[in-house]
């Protein structure tokens, strides 16, 4: 029987930080589409929609 590797974990450690709001919201943005991104190849296309939907109706 195989033995299952186990997964990577990378940390992070942001040098540069922003420094302003517009620097945070560049920031945010790249966050959020990397995090989507992410989401989207791992989830089945049925997960991602469920996903959405309760994301939806949680806000």
């Amino acid at each position: 029987m195989a033995r299952r590797r186990k997964p990577k974990l990378f940390n992070c450690e942001i040098l540069n930080g922003p420094f302003n709001k517009e620097e945070q919201e560049e920031y945010d943005r790249k966050v959020c589409k990397a995090l989507a991104t992410a989401l989207h190849r791992s989830l089945e296309p049925e997960e991602f929609d469920s996903l959405i939907e309760n994301l939806r109706q949680a806000l």
